[in-house]
């Protein structure tokens, strides 16, 4: 059982999301992550949205999350990519909590047919050359 799936940083969490959304949002249940985060994981469900929360404990730096946080937001902006976006970065004690938007994971599968986009076909650096409207598979 993790400090998460626990309830430990409910309080903070739910302030966290209330600040950044701009009304109050209280958790309603907790899933914790199975695997694929160096740290402590779990998606929050509550009021009309999920959010993601992981944990560090120190000897880690608040400085990672903030780093972790600013990279998230500049692909969210700049790159067209579906980024979760950033609630807020807070500490907790000696633990720093990093909270975002929980996304769905998509349904795509490597056999799914794609039309290549003006953006996607515009951008260099690619070991293939794409054409706006070509399809790939």
């Amino acid at each position: 059982m993790s400090l998460l799936s626990e309830g430990f940083y409910n309080h903070a969490v739910e302030d966290c999301v209330s600040r950044a959304i701009g009304r109050p949002w209280r958790i309603t249940g907790i899933m914790p992550h199975q695997g694929g985060a160096m740290h402590d994981a779990a998606r929050m469900c509550g009021d009309g949205m999920d959010v993601f929360v992981k944990v560090g404990v120190r000897p880690f730096s608040p400085d990672q999350f903030e780093q972790e946080a600013w990279g998230l937001d500049y692909l969210r902006i700049h790159s067209g990519i579906r980024t979760p976006q950033v609630l807020g970065v807070c500490m907790v004690g000696s633990h720093v909590l990093l909270v975002m938007e929980a996304i769905d994971a998509g349904t795509m599968k490597l056999t799914d047919t794609v039309t290549i986009s003006a953006y996607a076909a515009s951008m260099g650096g690619s070991q293939v050359f794409l054409e706006e409207g070509e399809q790939m598979s």
